[in-house]
């Protein structure tokens, strides 16, 4: 017979998510130490996630080379947040506000999405987005920097939400 545990992780492993993760482009590697620990924090995540899920970075899913209007990379990512189970959105830069606003704009987005903000931007204008998608069912989560990149608090967060979704998933 198996133990709770066992059968818990049976039913939960069955539950894979596909997983859209916004943040820094890892490629190249910034000069800037702030974005590189954010682009090495990303790629963290995506390892750690793709051993059980499908993860992908928007700037691999978008084709510049559609036809326009189509070939617009907003426009793309509008379409694409729709696909995914999960958007995790690691708020460092002006690509990860605008993507932050889209998801502010779009209940059904934001239900599935977790905004990651840095403690000291949180009164800024991207701070006000990350509540308002909040309002509509976005998680949002502050953290300290550098701490919590550096001590992979960032991590847990997110697998707690990938955990919280695989059980609503199974639930369903």
């Amino acid at each position: 017979m198996k133990t709770i545990s066992e059968l818990i992780n049976i039913a939960l492993s069955d539950q894979k998510l596909n997983i859209l993760l916004f943040g820094p482009n890892p490629s190249p590697p910034s000069t800037d130490e702030r974005i590189r620990k954010f682009q090495l924090k990303r790629d963290e995540i995506r390892q750690a996630l793709e051993l059980e899920h499908v993860v992908n970075y928007g700037e691999e899913v978008v084709n510049p080379s559609l036809p326009p209007p189509y070939d617009n990379l907003f426009l793309q990512e509008i379409f694409l947040l729709q696909e995914y189970d999960l958007v995790i959105n690691l708020i460092s830069g002006s690509g990860t506000v605008v993507e932050t606003t889209m998801i502010a704009m779009k209940p059904d987005i934001a239900k599935k999405s977790h905004l990651f903000l840095d403690e000291n931007h949180i009164d800024s204008f991207v701070g006000q987005a990350c509540k308002a998608a909040q309002v509509i069912g976005a998680e949002f989560s502050t953290f300290i920097y550098p701490t919590d990149i550096d001590d992979c608090n960032l991590l847990g967060m997110v697998r707690e939400k990938v955990r919280a979704l695989q059980y609503a998933k199974f639930l369903s």
